[in-house]
């Protein structure tokens, strides 16, 4: 796709080269924020370490599927969902989709680690002079990199199959005692497809609490439309709600308790079929850590309701163990020099380094949330950098930056600062960025729409 033939950005308006952006990643966001750029147009290279483009859907297994109703994913104004919740290869065909529509193959490097971030004269270097100079930089290399399956002692010995929860294509679980280590969205999908296919029986050692909260479409709407209030509100609210109908009195004891209860703090796990298969007894759900191998099986200690009690070790029979413990997440080291002795997620607008309003790290930085990660916000901060780049006048100094960091972070959300994000408070943000700072007020629609014309 080629930008408009009537696109300021062109020409700029004063025979001036269009802007162009690096991006780093050429993963989900990566590729939407280069369709973003082009279709305004700008120009954009893309660097991107592996030989392939999604960042992690081609690494995943073929039945694994969003865990958020696609409403809350539709990353870019041109992906057109068939199916609630998209698997793999749905979700592929879409990315696939735009990176051909958008000839970024032409815009690509493959296999370009990138190491290397220099200011010079005002420009970005990526890596060295080659790719040519950038206006602004887009770190997209997203949350997570290779698989995380951390040893544990005994695993040597044991005579049965270990799997990491990404890569059980091709497994037979068939009448097989199956054991899941993990307690997130990817340990429910590992017990799902451990059910859908026959297993004997299917137990699984949660690490950590994390609260289960259904496929309900409008509850999942109105949890990412509510803002984390410095009181304990919501948590309190969403709390009582999700024992009483959801966990009720019979699986009540699995729910979060103590200081890490806070609905508000953890991304929750999205899934209706757990309640379901627990209490069909197709599941167990056990709150332990796993202590060793043996042979057969695997040694785990179920946590302590208090300290008075402590428990004995358990061991568990498996054929099968399934590592459901998520996955690296990539370094953001790269932009360390350029962030003023801050780290993320403690950037302006959870984004921007401080003092460098041109490099956006987006979808980079995002810890947990509800409903704050690959949807329309994609878009408003691409286009927010792009005011930056075009007008300097609306960018944010330092201090500002840093003053936003302390008040918004700490001040505010009762639950974890910039480390939980819900939907309604990136577009707060957004919005009160723009009535704060008056020299946005002429980008106002532009930056939360996209409306072309504003700029002309």
């Amino acid at each position: 796709m080629t930008a408009s033939k009537t696109s300021p950005y062109v020409e700029h308006g004063e025979g001036k080269p269009a802007l162009r952006i690096a991006i780093i990643g050429a993963g989900i966001t990566g590729i939407s924020a280069a369709c973003h750029i082009l279709g305004l147009g700008f120009e954009c290279h893309i660097f991107e370490t592996g030989s392939a483009i999604g960042g992690i859907w081609p690494r995943v297994n073929r039945f694994s599927s969003l865990q958020i109703p696609s409403d809350f994913y539709r990353f870019h104004p041109e992906v057109d969902w068939k199916s609630p919740y998209p698997r793999q290869a749905e979700i592929l065909g879409q990315i696939h989709g735009l990176w051909n529509r958008y000839e970024l193959e032409k815009r690509t490097t493959f296999g370009c680690r990138v190491q290397g971030l220099y200011r010079r004269e005002q420009r970005w270097v990526v890596e060295d002079e080659r790719y040519g100079t950038f206006d602004g930089v887009i770190c997209a290399i997203g949350t997570c990199a290779g698989p995380y399956a951390p040893y544990v002692a005994g695993e040597d010995g044991f005579e049965g199959e270990v799997r990491h929860s990404s890569s059980l294509d091709g497994l037979v679980v068939r009448d097989k005692r199956v054991v899941i280590i993990g307690a997130g969205a990817s340990a429910a999908e590992a017990l799902e497809h451990a059910c859908d296919n026959g297993a004997a029986s299917v137990k699984v050692c949660a690490r950590s609490n994390r609260w289960i909260i259904p496929r309900w479409r409008l509850l999942n709407l109105i949890m990412a439309m509510l803002i984390v209030d410095p009181f304990g509100l919501c948590d309190s609210a969403f709390e009582y709600f999700l024992r009483f109908f959801c966990y009720r009195s019979d699986l009540r004891h699995l729910a979060p308790s103590g200081e890490r209860s806070m609905v508000y703090s953890k991304t929750p796990v999205v899934n209706s079929r757990v309640f379901e298969l627990m209490r069909e007894k197709h599941v167990t759900w056990m709150n332990c850590r796993v202590n060793r191998f043996d042979s057969d099986g695997v040694e785990y200690v179920p946590y302590a309701a208090t300290d008075e009690c402590l428990p004995k070790p358990v061991f568990e029979k498996c054929d099968i163990c399934i590592k459901a413990t998520g996955y690296y997440r990539p370094s953001l080291e790269l932009l360390s020099p350029h962030a003023n002795d801050y780290t993320a997620p403690n950037f302006y607008l959870q984004v921007f380094p401080p003092g460098n309003p041109t490099i956006l790290a987006l979808n980079s930085t995002w810890v947990d949330g509800i409903g704050s990660v690959g949807a329309s916000h994609i878009g408003i901060y691409v286009r927010l950098l792009l005011v930056y780049l075009v007008d300097a006048s609306t960018q944010p100094d330092i201090d500002g930056m840093k003053n936003w960091i302390h008040w918004t972070g700490r001040g505010w959300n009762s639950a974890k600062g910039l480390e939980f994000v819900t939907t309604m408070q990136l577009y707060l943000w957004f919005v009160l960025t723009i009535l704060f700072r008056w020299r946005l007020w002429r980008w106002g629609w532009f930056i939360l729409f996209g409306n072309e014309r504003v700029i002309h």
